[in-house]
């Protein structure tokens, strides 16, 4: 339970000190940005869900009902999932460059923390 609050309490400062500076919204309008992007390219695709169906169609392969919704969101989130992968990891070197430009880093790797504690409440 102690590790859980000192991940929370890192996070948290993490959080106040991201927010107060315009970066976080840039990244946060850059990655909606992207979202919406992807969805629509999706959406409105030659290799779109709904295209492959009506081709399927048309050439009289029958099939199973397929479920569309299901089949959008995972293309979606796999692409949602693939960009995040990239973007946390640069959110969390920039922490790491801040603690190290503040001299706290050295603060931090002393403290009685893990570095997985450290590294989770970063993140």
């Amino acid at each position: 339970m102690i590790v859980l609050a000192n991940i929370y309490a890192i996070f948290r400062k993490e959080l106040q000190n991201y927010f107060a500076s315009p970066l976080a919204y840039i990244v946060a309008g850059v990655f909606w940005l992207i979202s919406g992007s992807v969805f629509v390219f999706l959406l409105l695709s030659d290799q779109g869900i709904l295209q492959e169906i009506a081709t399927n169609e048309q050439s009289g392969i029958s099939m199973s009902p397929i479920d569309v919704p299901y089949i959008f969101l995972v293309r979606f989130l796999s692409v949602i999932g693939s960009i995040t992968s990239f973007i946390v990891p640069l959110l969390s070197m920039g922490l790491y460059a801040e603690e190290r430009k503040s001299r706290t880093l050295e603060l931090l790797a002393t403290s009685p923390l893990t570095n997985w504690v450290v590294a989770l409440g970063k993140l």
